[in-house]
């Protein structure tokens, strides 16, 4: 439990870890209060202290430069880092000071709060460990963890967001501002304490003692260094300064001490009075919270406000600010992933780079109408001149006479030969004239210029506007650490290379020794030579992930295009590899310009697909009633997952007719890519005695238990075999043996004995009605049975029949034909007939077609002779076919009415279509035609042999002469 009083003067409760959920909300308020109160009083008295003077720059050596930025000491409870550093130096004109000079009323009372709060935990930290189970020291880890330090301490943070591992070796060496109590501090030195983390764990720090010079003003620079540091810088790394202020003892303290709490509060309510009737609103606020807190105040320790008021006449730490520009440098260069800005420093023999100046005494040039210059060393690839450029220059003139006409000094910015940009400045000379205390910046305002690769920036300082009795003298100093002239450009690559890609997988995550494709089409504006690389691996993710390139041509001509594609591995292919990330960049480069792709690949269990597959197994099963049987099943885990990755499964069985069925209901720790063994899954199906049912269904499931959604599913069929004849037999012998008494006297040889007396009398049963129903009553007998006629024929069917019994019998004949038509005529000569033994008599069936046969008919005709008395009949069948069946058509009586007419008038046409053919016409289709255009039709006539059919056909007169013509046609 963690008390934090906030900007408002009110004390919150931080619960942590959620290992402490008690404590009263009013725990140690009033001490709180106290203290709040006197703070307030004693710094409102001492407003004289944050008075800021200004002081020359100082100046760092190193490859990068990380400036300290305005602090936000709750910055960390919102982003989980602390305010972050920056590469770009300050730009404001207003100092940041910490503690906040309490001119500044919210940053003052922000202040204010996190040192209450931190007095009263370090007061109550023995009563805060034993309520929230903590060690002191593990409250005091926790306090760290959640970024609240000391409220004379900042931390700032570097994130590394580049790609490559950068080697950091040699000193860090800050460069600072303080603001001291002159003098006093002079007396009793305050000290620094400077820390360096990486990673949030504490490398080396490093203690200076601030020793103020009268002569150099109030606020004055100091360098610190940490000496031999030596780590590797890995992308996205974090590393923090803190700078920590240690005041020392002063008599304030003890003064302090001397002084009664009742003349405290006294003097506290005149100061809220006044306050409350201050027109600033700020001023207000604090009035009105004092005359607050004085309400419910008590008595409290002096040695609390003595503590608070050394804290107040302590050093502050100056920076963010043109002037004082508080800064860290590491022994490396370092480049930002989101900006490209390069600051040249200006050396001697004409160039300029980006290494800081480490001498001490500067270089000095006149500047003459005739321009100076320095140049820098050549880019590396097209780039783009972006923004806002600035030179720094650190110019100075002499002048006696005051309010003379300023020296205007020209700065230009060119490309070789091609001028970029250019701006002036007014030179104001001194008196005294010497080394500048802060240089004169030049912009260069909206810059937008590509500049190719291989070519430099070069900078030309000129003076102008000089008569030419101007004898005055301008110089420019640079190449010293106090005098560090610069020029600070931003660069952002161009858009001469272009990249679309796409991913597989989209999310980029995947499973063990698999891999992410990225696919790249590459497009050019201008011939370019193109090389494909990545950024941002570290040693341990080289070894956790293998990238490939694939890349056929490296040449493209302009606005061509080339494809590529990256293949990023996974090179463990089992469970250790999940959490595995790689936070790269693929890096497509030329002479033209660049493009980054950024890759996030993770090997994941997001990734894995679950799937189970049933691979082998028993289809169907013969189970007698009462009987039981197993079926087998053998199950593979098909799942994408790592190979020693397993899954277990849940097994379920039903059956449709609900039978009883015992079966294994789980298989465990099945490994990827494995199946089971032939006999692990077993289902048995165990089918009733008495059941009626002739099949079952058995329904098997398995379902991964990782994922309901992956499972199998198999149908397998049982089918009942009923007992086969015999041994329903037997089983019936073998009953009724017992009934009957039998097997007591033939023992387990009754049933066969009864089976062998009743096989026989079945035997002698079934020989009788054999005989019976073989015998006949009657014989028929036709020697020609088939006869094909012509049309105009009969067939006739010559049948003998004769009684074969012993007795006279009497006989009913009658025909059955298939042909249910009116096309053939049947009849037989007699249709009863009575025979004496063994006599026989003869009858003529005759078949003969009508005017209605049709070519190529045929028809079947049955002779049913019925015995009289008897329930047998026999029957005789004969076929009858019919050849050389014609038709022939012919128009006749043709006859039109009226014989006279006009145009539109209603005219019919008669005539007859007769059929001289021996067989009747089908489908025959009569067209009437006027003119060769068709009028009128009939269809589908049906006409007899010898017969004809009559047709009356309206229709309409045409204008001029009507000729008609008539067109029969048969299907």
């Amino acid at each position: 439990m963690v008390s934090i009083v906030n900007k408002h003067l009110y004390i919150n409760k931080l619960d942590i870890r959620g290992r402490y959920q008690g404590c009263d909300h009013n725990m140690h308020s009033n001490r709180v209060i106290r203290v709040s109160l006197i703070s307030l009083i004693l710094l409102l008295s001492l407003l004289n202290i944050f008075i800021i003077q200004e002081a020359r720059s100082a100046s760092n050596t190193g490859a990068t430069t990380l400036y300290f930025k305005d602090y936000d000491p709750f910055y960390f409870l919102e982003n989980n880092t602390y305010t972050p550093l920056s590469q770009n130096p300050p730009t404001k004109e207003n100092d940041s000071t910490w503690p906040p000079a309490i001119s500044k009323e919210e940053d003052f009372i922000e202040w204010l709060s996190i040192w209450i709060g931190f007095k009263v935990f370090e007061k109550n930290l023995d009563e805060f460990a034993n309520e929230t189970g903590f060690s002191e020291e593990e409250l005091l880890q926790l306090l760290e963890e959640f970024g609240l330090t000391d409220p004379l301490q900042i931390k700032e943070d570097y994130i590394y967001d580049g790609e490559d591992t950068i080697e950091v070796k040699g000193d860090i060496t800050f460069d600072l501002y303080f603001s001291s109590n002159l003098p006093s501090e002079l007396i009793y030195k305050d000290s620094v304490k400077i820390i360096f983390y990486h990673n949030r764990k504490e490398i080396d720090n490093n203690t200076i003692t601030l020793q103020p010079k009268l002569s150099k003003g109030k606020i004055q620079s100091y360098r610190a260094t940490i000496e031999n540091v030596e780590f590797s810088l890995e992308p996205k790394d974090i590393l923090t300064f803190s700078i920590k202020i240690i005041p020392s003892d002063k008599p304030i303290g003890n003064i302090i001490e001397m002084i009664p709490e009742e003349t405290l509060i006294n003097i506290a309510e005149k100061i809220a009075d006044l306050l409350n009737k201050s027109k600033k609103t700020e001023w207000k606020t604090i009035g009105e919270t004092i005359k607050e807190l004085l309400e419910e105040s008590e008595n409290i320790s002096l040695s609390d406000i003595a503590d608070l008021a050394n804290t107040i006449r302590s050093s502050s730490f100056i920076y963010d600010s043109i002037k004082h520009p508080s800064s860290v440098t590491l022994p490396a260069k370092i480049t930002s992933e989101e900006e490209d800005i390069r600051t040249y420093y200006l050396h001697e023999e004409e160039i300029m780079d980006e290494n800081k100046p480490e001498k001490t005494e500067s270089i000095t040039q006149k500047i003459k109408e005739t321009p100076i210059e320095w140049t820098s060393t050549s880019i590396e690839r097209n780039k783009i001149l972006t923004g806002d450029a600035k030179a720094d220059l650190y110019i100075n003139t002499r002048s006696l006479i005051p309010f003379r006409k300023k020296i205007v000094v020209t700065a230009e910015l060119y490309d070789d030969d091609t001028k970029i940009a250019q701006t002036s400045q007014e030179i104001e000379g001194t008196l005294l004239g010497g080394k500048p205390k802060k240089p004169t910046t030049f912009v260069f305002k909206d810059l937008n210029y590509e500049l190719p690769y291989g070519h430099s920036l070069t900078l030309k300082i000129s003076a102008t506007n000089r008569s030419k009795l101007d004898r005055r003298t301008v110089k420019i100093y640079y190449d010293c650490n106090e005098t560090p002239s610069s020029l600070t450009v931003e660069f952002k690559d161009t858009d001469n290379i272009q990249v679309k890609y796409e991913k597989y997988p989209e999310d980029e995550k995947i499973i063990p020794g698999r891999s992410i494709i990225y696919i790249l089409n590459i497009t050019s504006k201008h011939d370019d030579n193109i090389e494909i690389t990545t950024a941002g691996v570290s040693d341990e993710e080289k070894d956790a992930w293998h990238i490939k390139i694939i890349l056929g041509d490296t040449h493209i001509k302009a606005n061509g295009s080339a494809t590529a594609k990256v293949f990023v591995n996974s090179t463990d292919s089992y469970s250790t590899a999940y959490g595995n990330t790689l936070n790269m960049s693929i890096l497509v480069t030329g002479k033209t310009g660049a493009v980054k792709i950024p890759v996030h690949a993770q090997v994941s269990r997001d990734a894995i697909k679950y799937s189970v597959e049933i691979v082998g197994y028993t289809k169907h099963k013969n189970i007698k009633k009462g009987e039981n049987s197993t079926f087998y099943f053998i199950i593979k885990n098909n799942n994408t997952a790592a190979k020693d990755d397993v899954d277990s499964y849940t097994i379920t069985a039903t059956s449709k007719n609900n039978w009883t069925l015992k079966y294994t209901h789980s298989i465990t720790d099945l490994e990827t890519e494995k199946q089971t063994g032939t006999e692990d899954i077993k289902v048995t199906v165990f089918v009733p005695k008495n059941t009626s049912k002739k099949s079952d269904t058995i329904t098997f499931k398995v379902i991964s238990n990782t994922d309901n959604n992956a499972f199998a599913t198999v149908n397998v069929t049982v089918t009942v075999i009923e007992p086969n004849i015999l041994e329903i037999l037997y089983e019936f012998f073998e009953n009724t043996a017992h009934s009957l008494g039998l097997d007591n006297t033939f023992g387990t040889y009754a049933p066969i004995i009864l089976a062998a007396i009743t096989t026989t009398i079945i035997l002698l049963i079934i020989i009788v009605i054999i005989l019976l129903l073989t015998r006949k009553f009657v014989e028929i007998i036709c020697l020609e049975r088939i006869k094909e006629i012509n049309p105009d024929e009969t067939a006739k069917y010559e049948i003998t029949l004769q009684n074969k019994h012993k007795k006279t019998l009497s006989y009913e004949l009658t025909t059955k034909t298939s042909d249910t038509s009116n096309r053939w005529n049947i009849s037989i000569d007699t249709e009863k007939l009575i025979l004496p033994p063994s006599q026989s008599k003869k009858v003529l069936l005759t078949v003969k077609p009508t005017s209605h046969i049709r070519k190529d008919d045929w028809i079947e005709t049955t002779l049913i002779v019925k015995t009289i008395g008897k329930r047998k009949t026999e029957e005789i069948t004969t076929m009858t076919t019919i050849k050389d069946g014609k038709t022939d058509l012919k128009i006749t009586n043709v006859f039109t009415w009226p014989r006279r007419f006009k145009p539109g008038d209603h005219v019919t046409t008669s005539f007859r279509i007769e059929n001289h053919g021996n067989v009747a016409a089908q489908n025959v289709k009569a067209t009437l035609y006027i003119n060769g255009r068709e009028k009128n039709k009939v269809e589908e006539l049906t006409i007899p042999s010898k017969g004809y059919a009559y047709i009356r056909m309206p229709w309409t007169a045409s204008k001029g002469k009507n000729k008609i013509s008539i067109k029969i046609k048969e299907k």
